[in-house]
């Protein structure tokens, strides 16, 4: 039995998911720390934001926090790729 995957994001219109695109580096990951952060999510100086909402959702699903997390990746895909296009 496929174990139903809960996502917790925004979403973005393609503007926002664009918006940090043509931040400088710092800025940008400034941005999506401080949006990841609405959602009580903590990125580490290790992690990418990415990184950082992917190992908090496979806790959210009791799923390991592995990389690639292949359950999270496919509901993402599915359901909110322009949040994942805004984190990368």
């Amino acid at each position: 039995m496929e174990q139903e995957i809960t996502l917790e994001y925004f979403n973005l219109s393609t503007e926002q998911a664009n918006a940090t695109m043509f931040l400088p580096p710092d800025a940008a990951r400034a941005c999506k720390v401080e949006k990841l952060a609405e959602l009580g999510i903590t990125v580490t100086d290790n992690q990418t934001p990415l990184q950082a909402w992917i190992f908090a959702m496979c806790r959210a699903n009791n799923l390991p926090e592995t990389l690639p997390a292949l359950a999270i990746g496919d509901a993402a895909n599915e359901l909110c790729p322009r949040w994942v296009w805004f984190l990368a």
